[in-house]
């Protein structure tokens, strides 16, 4: 299911000290109704594992995904906007067809580890009995405790170092359009394993 990619998505490049805090920023017409999502441990460490779980419903039927995402780094002066990091779709970058990225982890054309896609692909059929693919039918996903091997943050994402961030995931069934279909806020941070403290 590709929204719940998108939700791990942004479990990989965000998490916090603290609980988890996040907020449904949709408008109107929602496809998607996230009702609960959490991460452990917090913060989440590169390379080391991830839990997650995620409770949300696909309320219409989708046949093209698009995501606009907005990260900004937190620091005491204030929020940083991390921009677009090259072919990525990592930063603030506008209409990723999300319906193309688990097939460009899988074949290995993404920055991110192939072995992720293969450990979401297995989530995926685990958890829905079939593959993330478009177009998204209406169900619920409930997952609980699920886990990811993460390894290091690549060279390339070197843009996104330990610290604390926030992203807005919003998500568009039309790239030409400012309306979304569903909207979420995170607040949370990421650790590197090597760093001198991990936590706060």
């Amino acid at each position: 299911m590709m929204f719940k990619l998108l939700g791990i998505a942004a479990c990989l490049v965000v998490a916090q000290a603290a609980h988890l805090k996040w907020s449904d920023c949709g408008t109107g017409r929602t496809a998607l109704t996230v009702h609960d999502i959490d991460i452990r441990p917090n913060p989440v460490v590169f390379p080391g594992e991830m839990h997650f779980d995620i409770n949300m419903t696909v309320n219409l039927k989708i046949d093209l995904l698009f995501v606009d995402i907005e990260l900004h780094k937190i620091t005491s002066f204030g929020e940083a906007t991390i921009p677009c990091i090259g072919d990525t779709n990592i930063g603030t970058c506008k209409n990723i067809d999300a319906c193309s990225i688990l097939p460009r982890i899988r074949n290995g054309s993404s920055v991110v580890s192939t072995d992720l896609g293969l450990q979401i692909d297995k989530l995926l059929l685990t958890a829905l009995g079939h593959q993330g693919t478009c177009p998204i039918q209406p169900e619920t996903i409930i997952l609980h405790n699920e886990r990811i091997q993460l390894q290091p943050i690549p060279g390339a994402l070197a843009a996104i170092a330990s610290g604390d961030y926030r992203v807005t995931m919003k998500i568009k069934d039309d790239p030409t359009s400012d309306d979304n279909i569903g909207c979420m806020t995170l607040e949370a941070g990421v650790r590197r394993k090597d760093d001198p403290i991990v936590g706060r």
